[in-house]
């Protein structure tokens, strides 16, 4: 039952990793687009 619990932590901790990359680069685009302006 263990490997089942992991198998289902393991996704979601890459979908949060996910989510703070496209943060982090939606952040740096509106940040360059400023400095463009």
């Amino acid at each position: 039952m263990n490997f089942v619990v992991r198998k289902r932590r393991a996704p979601t901790i890459i979908i949060v990793s996910l989510v703070d990359i496209l943060i982090i680069l939606l952040i740096f685009f509106v940040v360059s687009t400023t400095f463009k302006k």
